[in-house]
């Protein structure tokens, strides 16, 4: 099964077997030995897999994960990267510090990964210490929210505006000691994935 699950998740995502193995850090013979049955991943490079294509090992190795979303139930793991700041880019997304899930048949198959935000910049969407859930994957379009990196190392949660040659980071606060954050072509601005999904800890 996982032979047939992992070339089904490759395509899925789009990746070649020599773009997948450069995320895995293998060699694309590798890729291809396991997706035609002639070797297993070991351990460490299945949970790898697992945190790539945000699908537990298990059914990695024992669903066929080919079959409608509404035939798969249950939850996926996703990793928390540091945390993002809702105010000014204060924070670099970092190392995993833990782990959260969401609904698999609401998440399956999508590149995730979890921040929890810090600051009030945003609290009309969510409060600080709230976990947003993030698909790098995702097209951002204007007005919605997503995760920005600003000047290569900082990351801020915000609604983005495009206009010509600006980005525009939006906050949506309730604290009007904040403003929209103008970037131009010359800032370096990279967009790292759109928000879909929070919910609060209590």
């Amino acid at each position: 099964m996982f032979a047939k699950n992992l070339k089904y998740l490759r395509k899925q995502r789009g990746y070649t077997q020599e773009e997948l193995s450069n995320r895995l850090g293998r060699m694309a013979t590798s890729v291809g030995n396991w997706e035609n049955g002639v070797s297993t991943p070991p351990i460490a490079m299945l949970s790898k897999i697992s945190r790539l294509f945000n699908v537990p090992i298990t059914d990695l190795m024992e669903t066929d994960l080919s079959k409608p979303k509404a035939e798969y139930v249950g939850v996926i793991q996703v990793p928390i990267i540091a945390n993002v700041s809702a105010g000014n880019p204060e924070y670099a997304i970092e190392d995993i510090i833990g782990y959260t899930v969401v609904p698999a048949n609401e998440y399956i198959n999508r590149n995730l990964f979890a921040l929890e935000v810090n600051g009030d910049s945003m609290d009309q969407e969510f409060e600080s210490g709230s976990r947003i859930i993030v698909d790098r994957d995702a097209v951002v379009e204007n007005g919605q929210i997503a995760v920005v990196r600003v000047n290569g190392y900082d990351a801020t949660v915000k609604q983005v505006r495009f206009e010509k040659d600006k980005i525009i980071l939006i906050p949506k606060s309730n604290n009007d000691e904040h403003y929209p954050q103008v970037y131009s072509i010359d800032d370096e601005v990279e967009i790292i994935g759109k928000v879909v999904g929070s919910f609060k800890r209590y």
